[in-house]
């Protein structure tokens, strides 16, 4: 039968009830290596484990919170590597038939030891084994439907610790008003949302890729995008004024098709900014704003990284072929927050968009918990929307607003107050969105242009440059004075309009070889923001409080503004126990610390060094770095701790009290009450003495008759 003809459930049902026959494959010295298909059906037939035992494992519909209150059966330690052998977990002795009650207490084997059982299965039940006897369940011989039991264990498992850690990060979240109130929506939002499978509206991120939002780790790429799109969609909500005539434009993935679009909107619809957000490959976030009316395009980087040149170039060839005659102006001054950890880039790139129109304040490291803890909301809030009619809509033209036109201020945040009927969280959407081609037709580029594998990277979704995407990152600045302080030609340059210069053909050019590509787009209208409306959230002190952090945090200052990002990668695994220390490097480290304070020690497994001079333990700022130690050898305060005083001599002087030599009495007293805290025997020392047996096991008169001698014990004569 030819293996590449697709066949449903019942097809195989049939397959496997007219042609497998088990006497031509079983013990028969068959080997395991590319069976065909009714051998493949016959081995997922006999992994399948009982509907019974689907008791002991968390049901899919649960929520995160019933997850993490679900006691599952105990998993071996996941550090415990298999032994080397063949086929020595399976055997000839017929399987338990009470499996359904002992299951909930074998031990799980961890991954590593699961994946072997599987991988030496397929040989063994060729050779006539039918049950797995392993040794961490000695004497047991299991079904072989087990192994598929224990994978489940492990994902629920796995899953569950992974929310576990997430509850511990979110204890801690009650520093500030902002923080309280958001655990509280998180916390009501674990209670509705299932703990297994994707989220609904955003099909390529699992529920579990969020975990990694309650943490200090970054998480997966499609998780990052999402971030941004339900951000930015909102951001685009409140800029779309609802009693306005003229129409919002929603654009579906792979919008590289509006590119001549967005340039006649710019020419003849009096749009005067066009801000988006880009994505540096692997994991980075920035935003871009273009001036038309001031020709400047201001470029914000929350690393302070040099401007890909690739994305400049293109954007080069599309300007030239809608301003021929215009030359614009390029800086890297878009107001944008300074990153200070390796995981909040996309945030902090939506935040430049809504600081830059919207006046939202900058981010900063105090909110960064609280703005991450929004994002869940937002993502589950607005997944579960039924108004999402495509997944992750990334391209949206805002009209009717007005924005701060000159271009030496620190942003083009706007003046003014809300306007009556701003739409709230997409529900006047639909009305204002033009159907640009029929709903036939905008399935079928659904189904062509969409990412067939339902991955939502930027290469997937970006609007521009859907074709020609490189996953190349451009290399941070070699020094941190070349990043914090540009050199003229770098941070202003003059992109050129002429017209006999250019590409013949500039719109293809500009689906470019790409080291960013724009995932979001707003076109800002030229009319009042006065009469249709956004709340502008900044007020002047909140500017000037931005102002001051800027002051005292100046570019480049930081010293993640120039991390490659291995560092942070490191980092991260440092925080979360995956790092592996190199024998080497520890060995070179050490040596460089020794150069530094020849008497240093050190503890294994440890960042600290213990200076020689003061005693202190110095912890270091990255592994296999020597500088905080360098610092604290040069500081004044770096001395040797104070001589603690000598201890002051003992003074021996005769007991004041009575003794046997003033009264004899004393003396009887003191022999008889030789015992314990004060001189008294215990009472269960009467026990043996009085009745010859221990005091617990004396009648209630017989302990009241060892409770009455202490007491003569006691008197005195």
């Amino acid at each position: 039968m030819n293996d590449d003809v697709i066949m449903n459930d019942e097809d195989e049902d049939q397959l496997f009830a007219t042609d497998w026959i088990p006497e031509d494959w079983i013990g028969n010295g068959k080997t395991y290596h590319d069976v065909p298909k009714i051998v493949e059906i016959a081995r997922r037939t006999l992994l399948e484990f009982p509907p019974s035992c689907t008791i002991h494992l968390p049901p899919k519909t649960l929520s995160i919170a019933q997850l993490l209150r679900f006691e599952l059966p105990p998993v071996m330690a996941a550090d415990i590597i298999p032994m080397e052998a063949d086929c020595e977990n399976f055997a000839d002795s017929s399987p338990a038939s009470d499996i359904e009650e002992v299951l909930p207490f074998l031990l799980v084997p961890n991954r590593s030891h699961l994946r072997r059982y599987l991988d030496e299965f397929g040989q063994a039940w060729l050779n006539g084994k039918t049950s797995l006897c392993t040794s961490i369940n000695p004497g047991i011989p299991l079904p072989f439907g087990v192994l598929t039991f224990w994978g489940e264990v492990l994902e629920a498992n796995e899953s569950k610790a992974r929310w576990l850690a997430a509850a511990s990060w979110l204890e801690k979240r009650d520093k500030t008003d902002e923080e309280l109130e958001l655990k509280g929506s998180v916390e009501r939002l674990w209670g509705e949302t299932r703990w297994h499978g994707r989220i609904q509206g955003f099909p390529a991120v699992g529920v579990l890729d969020l975990a990694s939002l309650f943490s200090r780790s970054p998480g997966p790429s499609n998780h990052d995008t999402v971030i941004v799109n339900t951000t930015f969609s909102q951001i685009i909500e409140l800029l779309i004024p609802a009693e306005s005539g003229e129409p919002a434009i929603v654009a579906h993935p792979g919008g590289q098709k509006y590119l001549k679009k967005y340039g006649v909107w710019l020419r003849s619809r009096n749009h005067t900014h066009l801000c988006f957000v880009l994505y540096r490959p692997p994991k980075h976030w920035t935003a871009c704003s273009i001036n038309v009316k001031a020709k400047h395009i201001r470029y914000g980087d929350s690393l302070k990284w040099e401007r890909p040149a690739d994305f400049f170039s293109a954007l080069d060839s599309w300007m030239s072929e809608n301003f021929p005659d215009i030359d614009f102006i390029v800086t890297d001054d878009l107001p944008c927050a300074i990153q200070t950890d390796g995981y909040s880039c996309p945030i902090i790139s939506v935040n430049t968009i809504a600081h830059n129109v919207l006046g939202d304040p900058l981010w900063t490291a105090r909110r960064a918990k609280a703005m991450r803890m929004r994002a869940f909301c937002d993502i589950i809030e607005r997944g579960s929307q039924k108004a999402i009619a495509q997944p992750n809509p990334t391209v949206i033209i805002a009209r009717d607003l007005d924005i701060a036109e000159t271009t030496g201020e620190p942003s083009l945040h706007a003046g003014g107050v809300a306007g009556e009927g701003v739409p709230v969280r997409g529900k006047k959407r639909a009305a204002e969105t033009v159907e640009v081609e029929g709903n036939e037709r905008k399935r079928k580029i659904a189904k062509t242009e969409s990412d067939p594998s339902g991955r939502t990277d930027a290469a997937a979704v970006h609007p521009f440059f859907a074709k020609g995407f490189k996953a190349v990152a451009t290399a941070p600045s070699k020094s941190k004075k070349k990043s914090a302080k540009p050199p003229p030609e770098s941070s202003s340059s003059v992109i050129q309009g002429d017209p006999d210069s250019r590409n013949p053909n500039p719109t293809s050019n500009f689906f470019f070889r790409g080291l960013a590509s724009p995932v979001a787009v707003i076109l800002l209208f030229r009319t009042s923001l006065m009469s249709h409306a956004v709340k502008v959230r900044q007020t002047t002190s909140e500017f000037e409080g931005v102002q001051k952090f800027l002051n005292r945090h100046p570019l480049g200052s930081l010293e993640l503004a120039n991390q490659p990002l291995p560092l942070r990668q490191q980092r991260s695994d440092v925080r979360v126990g995956k790092f592996k220390p190199s024998p080497r490097k520890t060995e070179n480290f050490r040596q460089k610390c020794r150069l530094v304070d020849i008497n240093a020690c050190f503890e294994e497994f440890s960042k600290e060094v213990q200076c020689s001079n003061c005693k202190r333990w110095i912890k270091m700022q990255d592994v296999y770095t020597v500088g905080r130690l360098e610092k604290h050898v040069q500081d004044k305060n770096c001395s040797p701790p104070p001589v603690l005083p000598e201890p002051a001599p003992l003074v021996t002087r005769p007991c004041p009290g009575l003794t046997r030599a003033f009264e004899k009495s004393v003396g009887d007293y003191l022999d008889r009450a030789t015992g314990s805290g004060g001189g008294a025997h215990p009472v269960a020392d009467y026990g043996p003495k009085l009745f010859n047996k221990a005091f617990s096991e004396l009648t209630k008169a017989q302990k009241d008759t060892c409770y009455t001698a202490r007491i003569h014990d006691y008197t005195w004569r």
